[in-house]
């Protein structure tokens, strides 16, 4: 084998291993879009459950559901102060946030 060769299959040799770094990449990228999807499921079932199980949860899950309610309930609590800061109030009827001052909600035209 002369000089030439051994270029020759060192530069293939380059080439395979560059297409599968590459390609791990790619795969990679995959597999955290994968993820990503998986984690989206799963909060959609976790809402479509609470939604349907209402105030009986099961019991091995009440703990985490109870804590989930507190959490939104600060949540909420946190947006109204936002919402009083800058004069904003929640429609009565479609819950969508209406400067203070308006007669006629603009989302639902409910009178506020």
């Amino acid at each position: 084998m002369d000089i030439f060769d051994k270029l020759e299959q060192t530069g293939k040799d380059f080439v395979a291993s560059v297409k599968g770094i590459t390609d791990t990449g790619a795969i990679k990228i995959k597999i955290v879009e994968r993820e990503k999807q998986i984690e989206k499921m799963y909060a959609l079932i976790g809402k479509k459950y609470i939604s349907l199980a209402g105030e009986n949860p099961a019991p091995e899950l009440a703990a985490e559901i109870n804590e989930l309610k507190k959490q939104i309930k600060k949540l909420n609590e946190l947006k109204q102060e936002i919402n009083s800061n800058n004069n904003i109030v929640n429609c009565p009827k479609c819950k969508m946030p209406c400067e203070k001052y308006v007669i006629y909600c603009p989302h639902c035209g409910n009178k506020m």
